[in-house]
Protein backbone atom coordinates (compact mmCIF):
# COMPACT_ATOMS: atom_id res chain seq x y z
CA UNK A 1 0.00 0.00 0.00
CA UNK A 2 1.41 3.32 -0.65
CA UNK A 3 0.56 6.69 -0.25
CA UNK A 4 1.47 10.41 -1.90
CA UNK A 5 1.53 11.45 1.92
CA UNK A 6 1.11 10.52 5.58
CA UNK A 7 -2.28 12.88 6.00
CA UNK A 8 -4.20 15.85 4.24
CA UNK A 9 -6.79 18.60 5.07
CA UNK A 10 -9.58 19.11 2.83
CA UNK A 11 -10.72 23.19 3.20
CA UNK A 12 -14.09 23.60 2.48
CA UNK A 13 -15.73 26.78 1.92
CA UNK A 14 -17.86 27.92 5.55
CA UNK A 15 -17.63 24.32 7.06
CA UNK A 16 -15.05 22.94 8.92
CA UNK A 17 -11.62 21.42 7.98
CA UNK A 18 -11.51 17.69 7.70
CA UNK A 19 -8.14 16.12 8.59
CA UNK A 20 -7.91 12.62 5.94
CA UNK A 21 -5.27 9.43 7.58
CA UNK A 22 -4.24 6.53 5.51
CA UNK A 23 -6.98 3.85 5.90
CA UNK A 24 -5.51 0.15 5.42
CA UNK A 25 -8.95 -1.18 4.70
CA UNK A 26 -9.26 0.63 1.43
CA UNK A 27 -5.85 1.71 1.10
CA UNK A 28 -6.43 5.45 0.47
CA UNK A 29 -6.75 8.66 2.93
CA UNK A 30 -9.40 8.60 4.59
CA UNK A 31 -11.82 10.42 6.86
CA UNK A 32 -14.85 9.25 9.11
CA UNK A 33 -17.37 11.59 10.32
CA UNK A 34 -18.68 11.68 13.71
CA UNK A 35 -22.34 9.67 12.23
CA UNK A 36 -20.07 6.87 10.36
CA UNK A 37 -19.74 8.21 6.89
CA UNK A 38 -16.53 7.45 5.21
CA UNK A 39 -14.90 9.91 2.67
CA UNK A 40 -11.96 9.36 0.74
CA UNK A 41 -9.45 11.10 -1.38
CA UNK A 42 -9.11 9.22 -4.79
CA UNK A 43 -6.23 9.91 -7.46
CA UNK A 44 -8.66 10.05 -10.57
CA UNK A 45 -6.07 10.99 -13.40
CA UNK A 46 -7.89 8.37 -15.33
CA UNK A 47 -11.32 10.63 -14.82
CA UNK A 48 -9.67 13.39 -15.94
CA UNK A 49 -9.18 15.36 -13.04
CA UNK A 50 -6.48 14.67 -10.50
CA UNK A 51 -7.76 14.19 -7.53
CA UNK A 52 -11.96 13.72 -5.95
CA UNK A 53 -13.37 12.61 -2.40
CA UNK A 54 -15.57 9.80 -2.99
CA UNK A 55 -18.13 9.06 0.28
CA UNK A 56 -18.16 5.45 0.34
CA UNK A 57 -21.74 3.80 0.03
CA UNK A 58 -21.80 -0.07 0.48
CA UNK A 59 -18.98 -0.94 -2.45
CA UNK A 60 -19.60 2.05 -4.47
CA UNK A 61 -17.65 5.27 -3.82
CA UNK A 62 -19.63 8.79 -5.12
CA UNK A 63 -18.15 11.59 -6.23
CA UNK A 64 -18.61 14.27 -3.67
CA UNK A 65 -16.95 17.54 -3.50
CA UNK A 66 -19.23 19.63 -4.53
CA UNK A 67 -21.49 18.70 -2.28
CA UNK A 68 -19.02 18.81 0.76
CA UNK A 69 -17.72 22.44 -0.85
CA UNK A 70 -14.44 21.81 -1.03
CA UNK A 71 -11.90 23.94 -2.11
CA UNK A 72 -9.15 22.41 -1.59
CA UNK A 73 -6.62 19.43 -0.50
CA UNK A 74 -3.37 20.65 1.32
CA UNK A 75 -1.07 17.91 1.66
CA UNK A 76 1.22 17.08 4.53
CA UNK A 77 3.76 16.93 2.02
CA UNK A 78 3.16 20.52 1.22
CA UNK A 79 1.41 19.97 -2.10
CA UNK A 80 -1.93 21.07 -3.01
CA UNK A 81 -4.66 20.77 -5.42
CA UNK A 82 -7.54 23.41 -5.60
CA UNK A 83 -10.84 22.32 -6.98
CA UNK A 84 -11.58 24.63 -9.82
CA UNK A 85 -15.01 26.96 -9.11
CA UNK A 86 -17.77 25.97 -11.66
Amino acid sequence: MSYYTDSAWVHRKGKSTWMFQPDPIYGKLAHTTRNGTTYLIMDGLQEGKPFWIGEVTGKTIFTVEKYLRAREIEFSNGGRYVFPKK
